[in-house]
């Protein structure tokens, strides 16, 4: 007897919540926009650890793919995180003359 994903979901969720649950309940809570939004921030998340491109250095800036789909960069200096916005696409010479910018604002040459 093979059991279906239903049916292993629903003893996931009994499990953790520590009692048994009603198919009806079930369908009431998996309705519920909350449990809607972990489950996709959830989703987004693992598809943002597979993806290889998420975070990656230029010129000493980490560059992350963040949740909300937007490029940032990350520098700690002197103790204070610095960061840049790059927008929704990578553009690494756009990155570069972000750098330079902050760098010349900060007084930092390397």
């Amino acid at each position: 007897m093979e059991i279906s994903e239903f049916e292993m979901f629903k003893e996931k969720v009994e499990k953790s919540i520590g009692r048994s649950i009603s198919i009806s309940e079930l369908m009431v809570a998996i309705d519920d926009p909350g449990i809607i939004d972990s489950v996709v921030r959830r989703i987004v998340s693992i598809s943002r650890k597979i993806d290889k491109h998420s975070c990656l250095n230029i010129d000493g800036w980490t560059v992350r793919l963040s949740l909300d789909g937007y490029y940032r960069m990350y520098k700690t200096l002197d103790g204070r995180t610095e960061s840049l916005y790059l927008g929704k696409s990578l553009d690494f010479k756009k990155a570069r003359r972000k750098i330079a910018r902050k760098e010349k604002e900060l007084n930092i040459f390397f």
